[in-house]
């Protein structure tokens, strides 16, 4: 069960918004491409496939978990003219966030699978199977029970230049 929106205008997330997400397909990254929402737990994995074809000069957006710039459960870029991830994890509520970015760049025009688990302990980046960042927190994750928005490429960024498929969100 998951409600899907395609909507270039961020609107209010339902009251019923479910604690899992599944986005099956696959879908270019186009700005502020708002495919679902979630209710956020105190510990969650998120995983999807992305296949970059180029870069940009700025920060470019893949997937983003969260209502605001401020808000990431997670939210997930390429660096500016890289196809390095940054990985950012919010910890508490007024914007304050943990960064955790694996140092290698993703190769161009292959498809990568891309697993990131947050807990109140830590959070880990794996990709194509292989642990690449592991951030330990010292707080615990306080956005839990926030009803939040999914984005495929988020309305505060540009997108990257890149395709998803199977975007998945899961209470651990």
């Amino acid at each position: 069960d998951f409600k899907f929106y395609n909507s270039l205008q961020p609107s209010l997330v339902p009251e019923d918004a479910p604690k899992s997400f599944v986005m099956r397909g696959t879908w270019t990254l186009s700005r502020a491409n708002r495919i679902g929402t979630v209710t956020l737990s105190s510990a969650h994995r998120v995983w999807f496939s992305v296949y970059p074809r180029g870069h940009v000069g700025t920060w470019s957006s893949i997937l983003h978990v969260g209502n605001s710039n401020t808000q990431h459960a997670p939210g997930i870029w390429f660096y500016p003219g890289q196809t390095r991830l940054q990985v950012r994890v919010g910890r508490h509520r007024g914007g304050s966030n943990w960064r955790c970015d694996p140092g290698d760049e993703l190769p161009l025009h292959r498809w990568s699978r891309v697993e990131i688990i947050s807990t109140f302990a830590y959070t880990k980046v794996y990709i194509n199977d292989a642990l690449r960042a592991h951030c330990n927190a010292n707080s615990h994750l306080l956005l839990q029970g926030l009803r939040v928005a999914v984005w495929a490429s988020d309305p505060w960024s540009h997108p990257a230049v890149a395709q998803v498929q199977y975007a998945h969100f899961l209470p651990q």
